[in-house]
């Protein structure tokens, strides 16, 4: 666990520094977080004799990045209380199976792999059609812009 920590605190400090310095668009802690968990299941592919070392950081910053990514994609999703609850629910089980299935390896487990994928994508539509990308009407009003630019700077700001 001591690898997984330390390659998070160097690759966000260098996502900060690329942000603070360079201009780069990104949150430190969140590129941090995905970069560990990234590199150590390409190394758990390579080396599987590594799987004891890394699975469970793997899955814990999996799991970090599903509810990261939860919270800022709910910042987009305008549903009514009861379902925004229940989109968040259902798009933290997918995730946190999809997790599971990449580091179990498991049948059934790559099933909630591809629901989480799915999930996904529909949000990920849903949020762009709203923002006129894909399904959008393509234009966006004033109050839309200045609701993106409002979520951009928040997730700029996010760490």
């Amino acid at each position: 666990m001591a690898v997984a920590l330390i390659s998070l605190i160097g690759f966000a400090l260098v996502a900060l520094a690329l942000r603070e310095y360079a201009g780069v668009r990104v949150c430190p802690v969140c590129a941090g977080v995905a970069i560990t968990w990234g590199w150590m299941l390409l190394a758990l592919v390579l080396w599987p004799e590594l799987s004891e070392t890394y699975r469970l950081p793997i899955a814990i910053l999996m799991g970090a990045s599903v509810s990261g990514g939860m919270y800022a994609l709910s910042e987009r999703i305008t549903f009514s209380p009861p379902l925004a609850a229940l989109w968040k629910i259902g798009f933290v089980v997918s995730g946190v199976g999809a997790a599971y299935a990449v580091v179990a390896r498991s049948p059934l487990a790559e099933l909630a792999l591809y629901l989480g994928a799915l999930a996904l994508a529909a949000t990920v539509a849903l949020v762009m059609g709203r923002a006129g990308g894909v399904g959008g009407r393509g234009e966006k009003t004033g109050g839309e812009e200045r609701e993106v630019e409002r979520i951009k700077n928040a997730m700029e700001e996010c760490c």
